[in-house]
């Protein structure tokens, strides 16, 4: 990923990453696809996480429950989208709180990206 990746400045306003499964999201180019997937599964179990553990204190009650409470900045730069998500941390965070967030197989791809946008932003 490019340095400055942030998965939220994909959104058409990102303080809706990981709060809002009907955010909306900003055209993006073939380039940014693999960047759009990522942030779009990343905002997609941030979702679930907040949806499972409420909207209060996530970040801190996911350390928590990761068993990492001193992480809990870190946790939540990473559920508010600053942050990229890593494969790893992904799994934990689905295994760890039994959220459901994979696309349904192959057939599915066309899932692993958000739907195009008619933004008129900047």
């Amino acid at each position: 990923m490019p340095a400055g990746f942030r998965p939220a400045d994909f959104l058409a306003d990102p303080k809706r990453f990981g709060r809002d499964l009907t955010a909306e999201w900003k055209p993006y180019t073939d380039t940014d696809r693999p960047r759009v997937a990522a942030s779009y599964l990343q905002h997609r179990v941030a979702c679930a996480v907040r949806d499972e553990l409420g909207a209060r204190r996530t970040g801190y009650t996911l350390a928590e429950r990761l068993g990492c409470p001193d992480r809990y900045d870190h946790i939540r730069r990473k559920l508010n989208g600053h942050i990229p998500l890593n494969l790893p941390e992904l799994h934990n965070w689905v295994l760890t709180l039994g959220v459901h967030i994979h696309p349904g197989g192959p057939d599915n791809i066309s899932d692993m990206l958000p739907a195009p946008a008619m933004w008129n932003g900047s």
